[in-house]
């Protein structure tokens, strides 16, 4: 998990140099911004896998970062989990939730909870990039099956017309036989 690349989000110089600090003690690659605008362009650039954001940010706030992210493909599927000290409140919590924030975290927090919670995301991406992985392999997987089974349709309706076919020879050949005076064998085993 250690190759990590994670991008924090935060006005304040000093808490980004922080936060920046604990995640590479931590063995991440970090890549910082101090402002929404800024937070767009780098995540662009870094794609990192995920983004730590401010809520509270100079004209672009952090909710709007989280928003804009999203909705740019190459990003879509960044985790983004919002940090705040002041807009800890459940209503905005809420609100990055359902603008597709992955965590919303409630300042302050400890260095060893902020870690702890950062791996919990990181795993979290993982699983759901290994589960796309199985859905995808499983999908080719009942696109071959399919084909398969429609050759074999294919083969059975073939085979079917066939042994029609061959059934209405023999029953001409017993006919043309039993015109010419010939009786058929006492084991025919096309009886």
């Amino acid at each position: 998990m250690s190759e990590a690349k994670i991008l924090v989000v935060d006005d304040n110089p000093n808490v980004l140099r922080a936060i920046t600090l604990v995640l590479k003690h931590a063995g991440y690659d970090v890549a910082n911004a101090q402002t929404g605008e800024e937070a767009v362009t780098r995540a662009q650039a870094y794609a990192p896998d995920l983004i730590l954001l401010d809520v509270v940010l100079p004209k672009i706030d952090g909710l709007e970062v989280c928003r804009r992210i999203k909705s740019k493909p190459e990003l879509a599927s960044t985790s983004v989990v919002l940090i705040s000290g002041t807009k800890t409140a459940s209503i905005s919590q809420a609100q990055g939730l359902e603008l597709g924030a992955d965590g919303y975290i409630a300042r302050p927090i400890s260095n060893r909870e902020l870690v702890a919670r950062v791996e919990t995301i990181l795993r979290l991406r993982e699983v759901d990039e290994q589960i796309q992985q199985h859905q995808q392999e499983l999908q080719h997987l009942i696109v071959e099956r399919t084909e398969t089974l429609e050759t074999i349709r294919g083969a059975t309706v073939d085979r079917e017309v066939r042994m029609a076919e061959l059934k209405d020879t023999i029953r001409k050949l017993r006919a043309q036989l039993e015109a010419a005076g010939i009786k058929p064998l006492k084991d025919d085993p096309f009886k």
